[in-house]
């Protein structure tokens, strides 16, 4: 599992500005707040990831968070 999430993490570090130019048209000078975007909530979830984990069971954070990233990477 931690090998999808560098993964995922990875790609959207390498190629994020790639796609939103080429693919979505977006200019150069925004491409970078789409990297940003993931960034921040990257690092919001980060810090308040322990929260979530003892206010909701754990296996339902994982199962749910799994979820979510296979429909982002699909």
């Amino acid at each position: 599992m931690c090998f999808a999430v560098f993964l995922a993490e990875g790609s959207m570090l390498d190629w994020s500005a790639v796609f939103l130019t080429e693919n979505r048209k977006i200019d150069e000078e925004l491409a970078g707040v789409g990297y940003a975007a993931f960034s921040i909530a990257m690092a919001t979830m980060r810090l308040l990831g322990d929260k979530l984990v003892s206010h909701l069971d754990g296996p339902k954070v994982v199962i749910g968070g799994s979820l979510i990233g296979a429909a982002g990477i699909f």
